[in-house]
């Protein structure tokens, strides 16, 4: 069985990857206040960003951020997958294609989402990427 949520999500985050990496001068440190520093420590100003709104959003988004965030997804993934991926013995196992990462219940092991694609936590990633091509609005969040 494929799970075309996590590889559609993988290729999202893999992306944001090759974005942040795009960035050539990786020593830059950019500032609320729109002014771009160089070195680290940062020493002086090497340019400025001039929209409106746009110094913050890039000072809060900067690329090593976005790079910090992709590993971060990358471990939320790796945890919220098909149980079948994670114990290749259960395949065939009634709920083989429930989530590993959301856990379970009871005595009698009935798992707490009953498919990966419900899992709460990959939801949440999936509604972050949902103005990009081949996002299905079933994985957003409910």
């Amino acid at each position: 069985m494929t799970d075309e949520q996590a590889a559609w999500l993988h290729a999202q985050i893999d992306e944001d990857e090759r974005t942040a990496l795009r960035v050539p001068e990786k020593d830059r440190t950019w500032a609320l206040d729109g002014t771009i520093h160089a070195g680290n420590p940062p020493d002086d100003v090497v340019d400025w960003v001039y929209i409106d709104g746009a110094a913050e959003h890039m000072a809060l988004n900067d690329p090593s951020r976005t790079l910090r965030e992709v590993a971060f997804k990358r471990t939320i993934l790796d945890i919220h997958r098909r149980r079948a991926d994670v114990y290749p013995d259960s395949a065939g196992w009634s709920s083989d294609n429930c989530c590993h990462g959301c856990g379970y219940e009871g005595d009698c092991d009935d798992p707490v989402v009953a498919n990966v694609n419900d899992c709460p936590e990959r939801r949440a990633l999936a509604a972050v990427y949902d103005d990009r091509p081949g996002y299905q609005e079933m994985w957003g969040e409910q």
